[in-house]
């Protein structure tokens, strides 16, 4: 799928990935919004990080930003 692949080249890790997942779903999926297709709508969020779950530093690597870490606290008892 194209999201794992993004995910992967841009170095944002599976437990990224699912936070953001999570994230997506208790915002957008409240029956408010109405998007044709929700795979991509998500795709696209994780590639233009709507959320801002995540940043890069200056070598390059991805890590969870406070927004991230608020995120994995409420989704900690999720897992």
């Amino acid at each position: 799928d194209a999201i794992w692949a993004y995910a992967e080249s841009v170095g944002v890790s599976d437990e990224m990935l699912r936070l953001a997942f999570l994230k997506f779903k208790d915002r957008y999926l409240d029956g408010k919004k109405r998007y044709t297709d929700w795979r991509k709508t998500f795709r696209i969020a994780v590639e233009d990080n709507w959320l801002k779950l995540w940043a890069h530093d200056q070598a390059g690597q991805c890590y969870l930003t406070t927004q991230g870490r608020q995120a994995e606290n409420t989704y900690r008892e999720d897992a």
